[in-house]
């Protein structure tokens, strides 16, 4: 009913949901500092442009990064490192602090992720299952993992099928050698980055964030190549330690506040506050901060409020990314109800779910889906249909 629409409208449209219900002005969005985040977050800058909101976009790992500086004052320069195992990707932030000045001397990245930790525990639950075919769900391998965060040297649990129940055991040993690929790789990487980077210099510590070190023989691996701490949660190492660091880097009066709120004694705040980065390192921030897209003025390492602009928008097209969002948002309003029974009817397929079942016929019915009409409830109810009676058929088959 309204053709394509640009990412940045839908952007648009999920920010200013968020911006009605808690009546923001100013949102520090964390993002991985990868190159090809740069163009997203050029496009979050712009969307919060159409609603009139100011988008400040923050490397994510200067969540941990001010949490650990908070933590410690260094009269002596030391070598910190921060250790992010994510989803599908591991970053390895490594930075020098004395008193109040930090530099990040290397923030590298490599494509090895918790999924691929995942991969060879699913294995091997199936090779004692003795079947290729058996459905490992997702909450009995985070089981597995939980039981291993601790000293425990064995896993023993039956693991529930439609079919049958099978009791499934694994020692510290078993786990190990299964992701020895990944985490060798893992501490391959990091060996590399310290010794291009570091040369003599002694790294004090590296801090661990993300899921996917948390099991003890993937941890203990770690520990093998690198001084670890793990004394951070979750929050810290990414949205709350990242609006910490934008507090730091406005007026004087927000790190005040930050410091009475959270009994901090060692406070990295005042005039002389900076982080600096090389310039070969330089590219992500140069793009997001200091060209036409730049959000913040950062050239004395202190921001004030009056220094919170809005880049440029008038070789943008502005006015008509504003027009395309209004349009569609008066539209939707009108639709509402239609589009809303449209999209739950579309998730209650779950399509992904029936994969396995379906066979060569699942990317027929994923593209189908992706190319039906906004809103068309009676085409979506047809590809349901159909989608329902070859599983049903093939499931009778499998049994």
């Amino acid at each position: 009913m309204y053709g394509t629409l640009t990412c940045q409208t839908v952007v648009a449209i999920m920010l200013n949901f968020i911006k009605t219900k808690t009546n923001f002005e100013i949102a520090a969005v964390a993002l991985r500092p990868h190159e090809h985040n740069v163009d997203f977050a050029k496009l979050l800058i712009k969307a919060g442009e159409v609603i009139n909101v100011k988008i400040v976009v923050v490397p994510m790992y200067l969540g941990p990064l001010t949490e650990i500086l908070l933590s410690r004052e260094n009269d002596t320069t030391k070598v910190f490192g921060i250790l992010d195992i994510g989803v599908k990707t591991t970053d390895f932030c490594l930075f020098t602090n004395c008193k109040n000045n930090t530099n990040i001397i290397a923030n590298n990245s490599i494509d090895i992720g918790n999924n691929d930790l995942t991969a060879p525990l699913e294995k091997l639950i199936k090779d004692k299952v003795g079947s290729d075919h058996v459905n490992v769900p997702e909450d009995f391998i985070l089981k597995v993992k939980k039981s291993f965060c601790g000293d425990a040297q064995y896993f023993q649990s039956d693991l529930n099928t439609i079919d049958d129940s099978y009791e499934i055991k694994i020692s510290y040993e078993e786990y190990r050698d299964t992701v020895a690929k990944e985490t060798q790789k893992l501490c391959e990487f990091i060996s590399n980055t310290t010794t291009k980077y570091l040369g003599d210099l002694k790294i004090e510590f590296c801090e661990v964030v993300g899921s996917g070190w948390r099991p003890s023989p993937v941890l203990n691996e770690i520990k093998k190549c690198v001084p670890i701490q793990t004394h951070l949660n979750g929050n810290n190492s990414s949205s709350i330690g990242c609006a910490l660091y934008l507090s730091l880097l406005l007026e004087p009066k927000w790190r005040k506040s930050q410091i009475d709120v959270n009994h901090k004694k060692h406070m990295i705040a005042g005039d002389q506050f900076s982080i600096e980065l090389p310039d070969e390192l330089n590219n992500f921030y140069e793009v997001v901060f200091t060209k036409e897209y730049y959000l913040m003025k950062n050239e004395n390492g202190c921001v004030t409020l009056d220094e919170l602009t809005i880049h440029n928008s008038s070789n943008l097209n502005g006015n008509n990314k504003y027009n395309e969002y209004k349009i569609f948002e008066e539209n939707y309003r009108n639709n509402s109800e239609k589009f809303s029974n449209f999209l739950w009817e579309k998730a209650k397929i779950n399509l992904n779910n029936k994969k396995r079942v379906l066979g060569t016929s699942f990317n027929k019915y994923q593209q189908e889906l992706e190319n039906v009409v906004f809103g068309d409830i009676e085409a979506l109810k047809q590809i349901k249909n159909n989608i329902d009676t070859e599983f049903e058929a093939k499931k009778t088959l499998i049994k």
